[in-house]
């Protein structure tokens, strides 16, 4: 059975990798985006790190991880419309 982990991944818009089991128990990989200490996430970050994780991962992603203390407040709609449930978004508090 596959165990959950989470590392370090020296990349531009990712900054972790791993695998997670899904409720099916299935191993999943994710990657994982923080968004700026100070101010907001936008479609940017979210096409930036979706395009990452196709690019430079060696193996394929299930999920994106996008964290962020705030988001630009159309994002949601980008995510939903270009990536469905493949992009979460993650609020982040301080």
């Amino acid at each position: 059975m596959p165990r959950d982990r989470l590392d370090f991944y020296p990349g531009t818009s990712l900054i972790a990798e791993g695998e997670f089991r899904g409720a099916d128990g299935k191993a999943k990989r994710v990657g994982v985006c923080l968004g700026p200490e100070f101010g907001t996430v936008g479609p940017e970050l979210i096409h930036e790190a979706a395009k990452e994780a196709v690019r430079s991962l060696k193996f394929t992603i299930d999920l994106v991880l996008v964290c962020g203390f705030a988001f630009d407040p159309h994002v949601w709609e980008e995510v939903v419309n270009h990536y469905g449930d493949e992009v979460l978004k993650v609020y982040a508090l301080s």
